[in-house]
């Protein structure tokens, strides 16, 4: 019972990586092009607080239950390892973007600024959890 509850929620999670990674890339792109103009991302706001609430439940259940992982994979730890620095590169290069690069001269809300934190630590939690799924992998069995 705890595996699958696990996995569902990291499913989940995951699903909701990929809904920030595939909603917000247009965003960046955009704003690597020039200025964003008056809030940018403001059609992002509801669905990016909602995936950030998803995740975040999901991540703190999910916590509670790891069960064992069966059988040693040093390449499939590596990989999940890859996988969670590559994610997070693109969530610190969109904060770094709206806050540093393109902040006077695209005009962002604080609710915005806010919900972008927020999305950026769910992106950091799920990243926590593919290294600490890539270690136990690699864990001799």
């Amino acid at each position: 019972m705890k595996k699958t509850l696990y996995w569902t929620l990291f499913g989940i999670e995951s699903a909701g990586m990929v809904f920030i990674l595939y909603e917000a890339l247009p965003l960046y792109r955009r704003l690597i092009r020039g200025p964003g103009g008056e809030q940018p991302g403001s059609r992002l706001l509801l669905p990016g607080l909602l995936a950030v609430v998803v995740m975040q439940v999901s991540y703190w259940t999910k916590r509670r239950v790891r069960p064992p992982i069966a059988g040693r994979s040093v390449f499939l730890g590596h990989i999940l390892l890859f996988l969670s620095r590559l994610s997070f590169i693109f969530a610190g290069a969109l904060l770094s973007l709206v806050l540093l690069t393109r902040s006077a001269d695209t005009r962002t809300s604080p609710l915005g600024i806010a919900i972008l934190v927020a999305v950026t630590f769910a992106q950091f939690c799920y990243v926590r959890e593919l290294e600490t799924l890539a270690r136990r992998f690699e864990e001799p069995g």
